[in-house]
Formats: C-alpha cells, sequence, structure tokens
C-alpha cells in the first residue's frame, strides 16, 4: 500500500521546498502528493486582481494567466523529492472555491487541468486527481458538461501512450460536495452509482481510442464525511474504479483537511462516536473491497493551525497515523500469508477476531497468562500456557488480541519465542459491534 504525504500548504507557491521535504522524509514518508493547489491555490480565485498584483510584485508565475509555466513553477519542489529519495506517483489539479458564482472560473479549471495532467505525466506520474466542472453549471447539465471536459483529456492520453507504450497513466475523477446557500451537500459524483454510470462510459470512449481504460476514480474521504454518507455502503458499489483515496478529517460541516483522528468536536472520552469522521465506516468499507492502493494523507488546514516551529513533530506524528490505517486496512492480508495463526489471550479481542475471521483463519489454539484457565475452551479454542508457543508449525504467526501489546511481545521475545509475532485488533470490528464479555478474569 503507498503511503503518500499531501504536500499542500507546506510552502507557498513551491517555493523553497527543500527543508520541508527534507522533514517529510525524516518522518518515514517515501511518497508525496504534488499537489497543484501549492502552485495555484484557491484562495486566488476569490480575490482575482489582487492575487495577480500580488504575484507580479513578488516576481512570481500567476497560473492562471500562464499556465504554460506551470514547469518551471513545480521544478524547485520535484528536485527536493529527488534530492531527498521521495518518489512522486501521483498529481492532483488546482481546485475552485466552492462558493464561487462565475462560469468564466471553469475556462480556468479547463486550462489549469490540461496543463497539469501534463506536467505530472512529465514529472513521472502515474495519475492526476481532476476535479469535475461545477460554477454555475444546471444540475441537469453537470453530466454532459463534465462528460465532455473529461472527455477532452483523451487526446492527451493518447499522445502519452504512443510516446509510452510501456506506462499507463489515469485520469482519477472525484466526490465533491456543494454549496447550497452557505451550507455543504452531496455535490458531483457523491452518488456512487453515478460515479460507476460516468466512469463506465468515458473508459468505454477511451478504450476505443486508447484501448485500456483511462479513467479511475479518488475516494476523498472529508467529502465522504461532510456529505453524511456511510463509507461501508459506497465502497461495495466503487469497488475495483477506486485508484486512490484521501484520507483526512473535518467536523462534518466544512470542506477542511485536517489530521485522522484530530476532529473531535463532540466531546471527549474512549467512544468512537465522539469522532466527527466515522472511522469505523471508513476502515470496514475500505476492508470490505480489500482495498490496497494509495492512501493519500491531507492535512493542510492542521497544518495551518500549527506553528511551523513544530511542523516537524507533526509530520511525524502524522506519519504514526497513517501507519496505524495501513495495519488496520491491511488485517486480514496480514493474517493470511501466514499458513498457521496462533492467538495470545482469551478474552474480548480473542472473541472478535474468531467472530470476524475464526471461520476463514482458524487458529490452531490460544493461551493465557492465566494458568487458572489452561485446558478450557474459549470459542472454540484451547487455552494453552504460553510455553505452547515454543513448539509450533513453520510459518505459524502469534496474533496478540490483547491491549498489552508491548508486554507481552517483551515476554514472548524473552521466551525466545521464533515464530513471527503481529499485533490483531477489534477496535474497528468488521461485524456489528458487540457488549463486551465481562468476569473473564475473577480466577485470575
Amino acid at each position: 500500500m503507498d503511503v503518500i504525504f499531501d504536500t499542500y500548504g507546506l510552502f507557498k507557491r513551491f517555493k523553497q521546498p527543500k527543508g520541508n521535504i527534507s522533514d517529510v522524509r525524516k518522518a518515514g514518508f517515501s511518497g508525496a502528493l504534488l499537489d497543484f493547489r501549492n502552485a495555484c491555490p484557491p484562495g486566488i480565485f476569490k480575490h482575482m486582481t489582487r492575487s495577480r498584483n500580488d504575484a507580479k510584485a513578488e516576481g512570481e508565475v500567476f497560473l492562471p494567466d500562464e499556465p504554460e509555466r506551470i514547469g518551471e513553477t513545480v521544478k524547485p519542489f520535484l528536485d527536493a523529492c529527488n534530492s531527498n529519495g521521495i518518489q512522486v506517483k501521483g498529481a492532483m489539479a488546482p481546485v475552485i472555491p466552492l462558493d464561487r458564482s462565475n462560469p468564466l472560473m471553469n475556462d480556468y479549471q479547463r486550462v489549469l487541468s490540461a496543463s497539469s495532467v501534463r506536467c505530472a505525466m512529465e514529472s513521472g506520474c502515474k495519475w492526476c486527481i481532476v476535479p469535475p466542472l461545477f460554477v454555475g453549471i444546471p444540475l441537469e447539465k453537470e453530466k454532459d458538461v463534465n462528460i465532455e471536459f473529461y472527455r477532452s483529456f483523451i487526446p492527451i492520453l493518447k499522445e502519452y501512450s504512443e510516446k509510452h507504450p510501456d506506462k499507463e497513466f489515469k485520469i482519477l475523477l472525484q466526490n465533491q460536495c456543494r454549496d447550497h446557500s452557505g451550507h455543504l451537500v452531496r455535490g458531483i459524483l457523491s452518488d456512487a452509482d453515478e460515479a460507476v454510470e460516468w466512469l463506465n462510459e468515458l473508459n468505454e470512449d477511451s478504450r476505443n481510442i486508447i484501448g485500456r481504460d483511462a479513467f479511475g476514480f479518488c475516494l476523498n474521504i472529508g467529502h465522504v464525511n461532510v456529505c453524511g454518507q456511510d463509507l461501508d455502503e459506497i465502497t461495495p458499489v466503487l469497488g475495483n474504479y477506486i485508484d486512490a483515496v484521501i484520507l483526512t478529517d473535518n467536523n462534518g460541516n466544512e470542506d477542511c483537511e485536517m489530521l485522522p483522528f484530530s476532529c473531535a468536536s463532540r466531546g471527549i472520552g474512549g467512544d468512537l462516536a465522539n469522532a466527527d469522521t466515522d472511522w469505523r465506516s471508513v476502515i470496514r468499507g475500505l476492508r470490505k473491497i480489500k482495498y490496497d492502493g494509495p492512501v493519500i494523507f491531507s492535512m493542510s488546514d492542521t497544518l495551518a493551525a500549527f506553528p511551523v516551529f513544530i511542523w516537524p513533530q507533526l509530520i511525524a506524528f502524522a506519519k504514526t497515523v497513517s501507519d496505524f490505517f495501513v495495519w488496520q486496512l491491511t488485517m486480514e492480508q496480514t493474517i493470511s500469508k501466514y499458513s498457521h495463526v496462533v492467538l495470545f489471550g482469551a478474552g474480548n479481542m480473542c472473541r472478535n477476531y474468531m467472530m470476524d475471521y475464526g471461520e476463514k483463519y482458524p487458529p490452531l489454539f490460544t493461551c493465557d497468562n492465566n494458568s487458572n484457565r489452561w485446558g478450557e475452551e474459549f470459542c472454540g479454542l484451547e487455552i494453552k500456557s504460553p510455553e505452547s508457543l515454543k513448539n509450533l508449525p513453520e510459518d505459524t504467526g502469534i496474533f496478540i488480541c490483547n491491549e498489552y501489546y508491548t508486554e507481552i511481545r517483551s515476554q514472548l521475545e524473552s521466551m525466545g519465542i521464533k515464530s513471527k509475532i503481529e499485533y490483531y485488533s477489534d477496535r474497528y470490528p468488521n461485524t456489528e459491534a458487540r457488549t463486551r464479555l465481562k468476569g473473564l478474569w475473577k480466577n485470575a
């Protein structure tokens, strides 16, 4: 699974990116998004004249007027990534703010999107996220206008395929929200069936001209949250159409980009309901389709809220969060790579493993430190002593089903256990939430 750090907000118009990109690499990220919003921020479309004058005064390129100069604008960023060993596999075209109403904005987006796609191709990217046109377009004409808009990329894609027959490049559509009298509601492509319909139509055209599917989908979790949707219901429809996922947080009312888990305005406590994003739905939905593609971490508003002085620590923490997501999303893939599975723990987490994976990946047994329970049967498994872990078949994975992960790992390592030790987590179960068992430790 490719984990990609979205660099939007790290620097102004890709100026002096070297230090910040170095922080991204030191944090452990190996991939970065070529986000053209850094070169052409959404805010400039709100005050075009002032933004144009500011750019001129500072000797900067004003891309809406000179889109052909986009390559020189992003060169410092690409050079910094290259020198730091960071791969740039994907890109995002500039976006128009949702509250704009002048249809002329669509003309800017058309030109800037085409320039972004060409630049992304030249930069070695494999895909570019291109949001749909929306400003001043009546609902009944949205599909026709946008199908024609996306079709305009097919000649560019064809030219690229002819020059690079061994490479494939995709245009990724993205689910949107829309501004309705100051309130954000479901927008273009927020309906999964609609998205599939558009993609099928576009890919039929691309197959006829290029010989392959050239359009995919980027699922923006922030937009899903603003639209009040259940990802667990969306992903089965989109399935293999999803080529990238943007993981970001917000309060459900504003289209902002925050570090996942950082928005919890409903209170504090251990209940998952306190989070403003339904992360259980997100993780279950992506697990359901065994998603293993690129995951983009977008947190521009979190960066803006923190002093630049502590950005290195913030980016390092973002890497920790990304590692957690990879662990959660690839839980079944981790289990499935072993010929045999053994559990450590005979409580709620063990029970939840058996409910989610016990039938497909049945453990040989489980073990527990409570000697009073050795020999008991729990959820169809015999509870054994940890000493039993010293004599396991080859290619056996030991999954710790207990929140005292580090303590138990240290215990097993001190015992000289040779089998691979993994962590299991039931924080986001595949099945519905269950009440916790009680009284399992009364004889401890």
